[in-house]
């Protein structure tokens, strides 16, 4: 491969960025089959997919300050804690309101995790390779 001192480091930061991916991939997923299946029309599915875009400024917004005091790793940790938390309540949610709790949580996940993901990718990446990993995580 093209890593050598730091590999484990990178290709367990690519595969923390694809497992994002595909936990985003099924938010999507899920978006579309949760709106499809609301029976009120309209502004209740237009509040529930546009929440976790609202969330996540605010996760964006605090992932500075927490990656600093805690560290990116910890902070990887926090994200991932809150998409386990806002999937959790999605499932066991039998109304809008508890609905966009977890949409809440989910938020902050995506808002810190795409706001730390690339910072930390360029952190722990050889000069010569940095650039391409981090446009992959985006």
């Amino acid at each position: 491969m093209i890593f050598t001192r730091t590999r484990n480091k990178t290709v367990a930061m690519v595969d923390h960025s694809l497992i994002k991916s595909k936990l985003l991939n099924f938010i999507l997923f899920s978006d579309t089959w949760i709106a499809s299946h609301v029976r009120n029309a309209g502004i209740q599915k237009e509040i529930f997919v546009g929440s976790l875009n609202f969330w996540a400024i605010f996760g964006a917004m605090v992932a500075q300050g927490v990656s600093d005091r805690f560290g990116r790793r910890m902070t990887f940790i926090f994200a991932a804690i809150g998409f386990l938390i806002g999937i959790g309540i999605l499932v066991i949610s039998n109304s809008l309101g508890m609905l966009l709790v977890g949409r809440m949580f989910i938020g902050f996940g995506v808002g810190i995790g795409l706001a730390i993901d690339p910072l930390y990718i360029a952190e722990i990446t050889p000069a010569k390779h940095r650039g391409q990993l981090v446009t992959w995580s985006e």
